[in-house]
């Protein structure tokens, strides 16, 4: 998790993954960087923060360490975003815009009102640690 910021400005592209290409989304560019540590996830956001445990279901940045992943939905109620929290109030993560690759700051008005749960996930002898029906994506996180 520590070369996360080498990818910046790493070109955004949908469907797109860094252990393929040289573009990524969002859920490729988490999953590319946990397989780095050894830690495997699932290939969409909304798969991604059904694994781990809930390490905040508000924008608590007291609660939250380097790794964390950050979920967010946009219109809907669905998860459409992921990115890993960096500390400090930062996250990086792969953003829909030609930013592609980018750290932002999660003060930002947006992030609060569209995030919706931050997960922890450990490294363990399988993937997918702590899975749980529970904590679905989308509405019933909240």
């Amino acid at each position: 998790m520590d070369k996360a910021q080498t990818y910046l400005k790493t070109p955004y592209r949908h469907g797109g993954s860094l252990q393929t290409g040289t573009a990524t989304d969002c859920s490729g560019f988490v999953q590319y960087l946990y397989q780095k540590a050894d830690i495997h996830l699932p290939r969409a956001s909304v798969a991604q923060a059904r694994v781990g445990q809930v390490a905040s279901r508000s924008m608590n940045l007291s609660r939250l360490q380097a790794g964390d992943l950050l979920f967010f939905r946009g219109g809907g109620r669905q998860i459409d975003h992921v990115g890993l929290y960096l500390g400090n109030g930062k996250m990086i993560h792969a953003a829909r815009n030609s930013r592609g690759v980018t750290v932002s700051d999660l003060h930002r008005p947006y992030y609060r009102e569209h995030f919706v749960v931050a997960k922890r996930v450990l490294k363990t002898s399988n993937s997918y640690q702590n899975a749980s029906p529970k904590d679905s994506a989308g509405a019933a996180i909240n």
